[in-house]
């Protein structure tokens, strides 16, 4: 899980600001490290730094990086991604050129050999990419093109944005949004953008059913985003509703887990006529502890970043809502939390199914001893947590409020 923006335009503007603003529209996406590049005629500018985008573009940094063609990529820290510094460059035969890379190419490939056939022919392109594995968003930039590929079965989303000048790749589409151009496409499973001076052009090179990742829907996505033209934030709602259809449960008082179970909460409240109440607030300078690398972290980031609003749930019965379980070091200190502070009951209602199975393709689920629901039922699984009861949303279910478009599930009940 990385997120990957890039920018072409053939006027003289700085392409750099337009890649600042990008990156911090898939922010979310990662912030272990950012990575940016522009192509100044044959000169490429170049920076790698640890942290979050505003860490590392202070306006002297900016100030070094001219261009009207810019790249860039924010990393988390995912175990089996790619661990070279990204853009990848390169300057051969008189050519500059920059690579981005969202996901895992399982294929032993050359990145070369890749980027020699995206300068090459066509069908020769279409070929390889036809033999290469994985779970992937590509992005490629030279000082004639842009190139944009997304794997076969569209596991990693990548969308393609215009205005009158020129283009842009992202992995989501809010960030084209956030510069103030037009969304163009989202590339379908198996398809190539290509984007030059003059023109643009879309390739299949595959006709694989599609397999987004469903945790896309469920929790990377930012909620302004569509996805393969779903609103995630609309999936989200219905996934509240569906939720409560599933499992009628009466209570005082709806919560939402913020901020990723808070959309779905207000589904929930929609459905079952319970009043939504914001019942913690959360410290928006805390990252997303799911992306922290190992459990101490995690575990500290939640003790410091959560922090209840007694007044509106001290003596009430409260649905708690979240969007996922994964360790259950957030939900079991929002539990115990809550109840530290007047709740009589919490019932936790999850937005999807148990997360029972490891992935090292599309997102970055642990071994399976340590997913709290992988040999537990919901019973069980409540009593360790400490809640009232629990329910998860089915897979059936999910995959309706998200459109039923296909998806890659297998951590998934």
């Amino acid at each position: 899980m990385s997120g990957i923006f890039g920018f072409f335009n053939n006027e003289d503007i700085e392409a750099i600001r337009y890649l600042q603003y990008g990156l911090y529209g898939v922010q979310h996406r990662g912030q272990a490290e950012v990575g940016i590049a522009t192509i100044d005629n044959d000169r490429i500018n170049y920076l790698v730094g640890e942290g979050l985008v505003g860490e590392n573009f202070s306006n002297k940094v900016l100030r070094k990086f001219n261009g009207n063609k810019a790249m860039g990529y924010v990393k988390y820290a995912f175990r089996f991604e790619e661990e070279n510094p990204m853009p990848f460059i390169s300057k051969k035969n008189g050519m500059s050129s920059l690579m981005v890379i969202d996901g895992k190419i399982i294929s032993n490939i050359s990145y070369e050999k890749l980027r020699e056939k995206i300068q090459g022919n066509k069908e020769e392109l279409k070929k390889y990419l036809s033999n290469i594995k994985g779970a992937f968003s590509l992005g490629y930039m030279d000082n004639e093109k842009i190139v944009a590929i997304r794997d076969p079965y569209g596991v990693k989303p990548l969308s393609v944005g215009v205005n009158d000048s020129g283009y842009v790749i992202s992995s989501e589409t809010c960030a084209i949004d956030s510069i103030g151009y037009k969304l163009l496409k989202d590339l379908e499973p198996g398809e190539i953008f290509i984007g030059t001076n003059s023109d643009y052009e879309f390739i299949k090179y595959s006709n694989e059913e599609s397999k987004l990742c469903l945790f896309e829907m469920v929790y990377i996505a930012r909620p302004d985003s569509y996805i393969d033209g779903v609103s995630v934030y609309r999936a989200r709602y219905n996934s509240g509703q569906v939720l409560y259809e599933e499992n009628k449960t009466e209570a005082d008082i709806v919560v939402g887990a913020p901020d990723s179970g808070i959309i779905a909460a207000l589904g929930y409240s929609y459905a079952s006529k319970i009043p939504y109440m914001e019942g913690i607030v959360k410290n928006r300078y805390i990252g997303r502890t799911f992306i922290e690398s190992d459990q101490e972290n995690r575990e500290k980031s939640v003790n410091i970043k959560l922090n209840p609003i007694i007044e509106n749930v001290k003596d009430k019965d409260i649905i708690l809502v979240d969007d996922s379980i994964v360790r259950g070091t957030t939900t079991k200190r929002l539990i115990k939390m809550l109840k530290d502070s007047g709740a009589r009951k919490v019932h936790l209602r999850i937005a999807s199914p148990p997360v029972v199975n490891k992935d090292d393709l599309s997102i970055d689920i642990p071994s399976e001893e340590n997913l709290i629901s992988r040999s537990k039922s919901f019973e069980e699984v409540a009593r360790e947590i400490q809640a009232d009861s629990l329910y998860h949303l089915s897979l059936q279910g999910l995959r309706d409020c998200c459109g039923n478009k296909g998806y890659y599930e297998k951590y998934f009940a």
